[in-house]
This record gives C-alpha cells, sequence and structure tokens, in this order.
C-alpha cells in the first residue's frame, strides 16, 4: 500500500521513502519520516516491483477486456449480417435444410451467450450474475435480430426463432453452470 503523506504512512505501519526533489523543503513530519540517507532502500526497490507488477496485470487484464468485447461485437456483427441476406436457399432437402437452418441458430446464440459470459466475466462481474445478464443480453439480441429479418425481403422474424435461439442460450448457460465449480 502507497500512502500520501509520512503521517499517515507510520500511522497504517507502511514503510515510507522520501525522496528529494529539487525546490523541495520537507516539512517537519517528512524530515521525521525518512532519516538522511533512508531514500531508496531494499523495501522501496520491492515495493516499486510489486506495483510494476500490479500494473502490469491490470494493463494485461484490461487487454483480455477489451479483446473479450472484441470478440462479441464481431460475432454480434457476423449475426447481423447473417440475417440481412435476403435469402438463403440451398440445394438440401426440406427437412435437412429446415434442420441445418435451426442448429444453426441454436449453434450461433450458444457461441454468443458464452462470449457474452467470459466478457463479462472479465469485466469484473460475479460468474453467477455474468451467465444470468449473458443469457438476458442474449435473448434480447435475438429478439431484435427477428426483428431486423423483417426489413430483409424473402426473410420472416418468427418467435419460433427466438425459442430456438433460446434452446442454445439456454443450453449454454446449462453447460456453463454444470461445468463451473461449486462453492465451498
Amino acid at each position: 500500500m502507497l500512502a500520501a503523506h509520512p503521517r499517515i504512512a507510520r500511522e497504517l505501519n507502511v514503510p515510507v521513502t522520501v525522496r528529494r526533489v529539487p525546490g523541495f523543503r520537507p516539512s517537519g513530519d517528512d524530515r521525521r519520516a525518512a532519516p538522511e540517507g533512508a531514500g531508496g532502500g531494499h523495501k522501496s526497490r520491492s515495493l516499486q516491483a510489486y506495483v510494476h507488477r500490479e500494473i502490469s496485470l491490470l494493463r494485461a487484464a484490461g487487454i483480455k477486456c477489451t479483446v473479450a468485447w472484441l470478440a462479441v461485437a464481431i460475432w454480434m456483427g457476423v449475426i447481423f449480417w447473417l440475417s440481412a441476406i435476403p435469402s438463403l436457399h440451398s440445394s438440401f432437402e426440406p427437412l435437412s435444410d429446415g434442420l441445418l437452418r435451426k442448429g444453426a441458430h441454436i449453434g450461433e446464440y450458444a457461441l454468443l451467450m458464452w462470449l457474452l459470459a467470459r466478457a463479462l466475466q472479465l469485466s469484473s462481474i460475479h460468474d453467477n450474475t455474468a451467465l444470468w445478464a449473458a443469457v438476458l443480453l442474449s435473448l434480447l439480441y435475438a429478439v431484435t435480430d427477428e426483428w431486423h429479418q423483417t426489413f430483409v425481403p424473402g426473410r420472416e422474424g418468427t418467435l419460433r426463432d427466438v425459442l430456438i435461439d433460446g434452446v442454445g442460450i439456454i443450453g449454454m448457460y446449462t453447460w456453463e453452470r454444470w461445468r463451473a465449480p461449486s462453492p465451498p
């Protein structure tokens, strides 16, 4: 812990190093806190190393969090792009084409839920809260995606597709809850 003032440092029982700054005359408390030649000792170097390491870890966590949210945005863009394609005709038979399309719905929203949960957890949100928030955000995006499809020629937005998306979302939620370690 770093203390802003030597008197606070003494009350908290934290070692303090006062550095000489040109043009700065320390007050009485500052002179008592660090006797002549006390600056730059072993404790200050280890404190500096600790602070440097913590800052590095925070930067790495910030980068991971940014990358996680970027992945969410990219995947939402992919879903939006796929929904904007006027009509998706395939050479498969109607039954297998329907199964393939509905399987794609389940998979794309399961992945969206997983990406959202990871991004929320890296944003320092508690695991259970992050999972529920990811479920709600994924369902909300499924609803808006189906609404978006009502504006695309040859596509229709249906409640049935939202429910199918929900199967993927709930399936991923169940998987994450089952996979997560139980609290002690």
